[in-house]
């Protein structure tokens, strides 16, 4: 930018000299018809070519203009005198101005502006830089992909590792299960044992499907809801209550992915149960707009610091001292990738609680 602005001041200088030049030309011209140095005077007022000049009287009243590509073509007189009145403004304003004595009772002045290779030269740098910034723009973009890619790929292998992993000891749990019923075992234990069985099944489905576009049913989401938050009430702290609380007036049904749509939820009330530390209030909200059904997993525990509430949802993240970081941002892939939902922290205050809202288009 420096050298450029130097190159453009030194060029702007030489038309400067470009237009005395031709200022004494005009005034040789303008002496007598019978100048020996008339037609040298013609010829250098005629080879300026790229300056663009005005020539007024001592009222400032236009006499004739030059290289002014804006009037190519242009037709209409008034048109003309409003563009040339506005340059010549900017020309005074710039001090850009020689004068040409024909004589003292008839000065005429030359009032001049940047050729378009000045123009062009000053804003070259600027040029460059624009390119340069959009370039690192879109690196940092191609950048933040492809890591946000790999990131993806690495979790979804590990989720599908882990569903393939969970197999074998299910089908074993499975055999020694139906083994204890033939024996006559406990029926209240086989029961509950069946229960924890075909809830590690789920799981391991769950895990079976990230990675791949899953196959989206209607749904009720109230009964879904219900089913989770009745679950969840069994299996969380004593003194942490679980609510759900219902204001969806249309019943508009939901398509979703059941078994994923499950494990958001789920593990948006075990993150909040974590959050709580043993005591306090955990309240699910399902509401609606117009087009959209929302669903509120408010708490009641430690809060998000509010310049991470994105960042929970980036791979790896995570605020326990145990854990991948997967949770959330396998959340927000389901919600948003697989439901065409958002998934967000709504509000959080540390000390106060959190809410987290996911959105979802009715059908």
């Amino acid at each position: 930018m420096y050298y450029a602005n130097k190159l453009s001041d030194k060029l702007a200088a030489e038309e400067v000299k470009k237009v005395e030049v031709v200022a004494k030309a005009l005034e040789t011209a303008g002496k007598s018809a019978l100048d020996p140095d008339l037609d040298l005077a013609i010829e250098i007022i005629n080879r300026n070519t790229t300056v663009p000049l005005i020539i007024t009287d001592s009222k400032d009243q236009v006499i004739s203009e030059v290289n002014h590509s804006e009037l190519v073509g242009e037709t209409d007189s008034v048109t003309q005198i409003v563009f040339l009145q506005k340059r010549l403004k900017e020309y005074k304003e710039k001090q850009h101005k020689v004068a040409v004595i024909m004589d003292a009772t008839n000065p005429q002045f030359v009032y001049y502006g940047e050729s378009a290779l000045t123009k062009n030269l000053r804003m070259f740098p600027y040029g460059v830089l624009g390119v340069l910034f959009l370039f690192v723009l879109l690196l940092i973009y191609f950048l933040n992909n492809s890591n946000r890619y790999i990131q993806d790929k690495v979790w979804v292998g590990m989720s599908k590792e882990t569903a393939h992993q969970l197999g074998t000891p299910l089908t074993s749990l499975l055999g020694w299960l139906q083994l204890l019923k033939d024996q006559g075992g406990d029926k209240m234990i086989t029961t509950e044992m069946e229960k924890d069985v075909d809830r590690l099944q789920t799981i391991a489905n769950r895990f079976s499907k990230i990675g791949s576009q899953p196959t989206l049913q209607v749904e009720n989401i109230e009964e879904v809801l219900k089913n989770i938050v009745a679950y969840m009430k069994l299996r969380a702290p004593k003194r942490v209550q679980i609510d759900l609380d219902i204001s969806y007036a249309s019943q508009a049904p939901i398509e979703m992915s059941k078994p994923l749509f499950e494990w958001v939820i789920e593990n948006l009330i075990r993150n909040a149960i974590d959050s709580l530390e043993g005591n306090g209030h955990i309240h699910l909200a399902l509401s609606e707009n117009e087009n959209r059904v929302l669903i509120d997993v408010v708490d009641t525990g430690k809060g998000i610091p509010k310049g991470k509430w994105e960042s929970v949802f980036r791979p790896g993240f995570s605020t326990k001292k145990r854990g991948w970081g997967l949770g959330l941002s396998l959340s927000r892939r389901i919600i948003k990738e697989y439901h065409r939902g958002e998934i967000s922290v709504r509000t959080s205050e540390l000390g106060k609680g959190t809410t987290f809202r996911i959105v979802l288009n009715k059908i």
